[in-house]
């Protein structure tokens, strides 16, 4: 398993970082795919555009992981991903 955690500061250069450590974090675990396919995956996740709400949760299954997203005020943005079972 691996989780990327990305905590704002309020300003948008660290959201911009934040949504860019998540963009390497999926490009990072499914290099097969192009770039409109990975875009898919951060769209699913609701990181581009950026819609996951405090509390929400998203999730996306492919290419034998499951990847999901999280996000709320005390502990910022987590993307999360491990295997499928078998």
């Amino acid at each position: 398993m691996m989780l990327f955690i990305g905590a704002p500061d309020g300003t948008e250069q660290s959201g911009l970082q934040m949504i860019f450590g998540a963009m390497a974090f999926v490009a990072a675990l499914t290099p097969e795919l192009d770039a409109d396919s990975r875009g898919a995956v951060l769209a699913t996740l609701g990181l581009m555009p950026v819609k996951v709400t405090d509390g929400q949760q998203r999730s996306w299954q492919g290419q034998g992981i499951e990847m999901i997203s999280q996000n709320n005020a005390s502990t910022g943005l987590m993307v999360g991903s491990g295997p499928l079972p078998l």
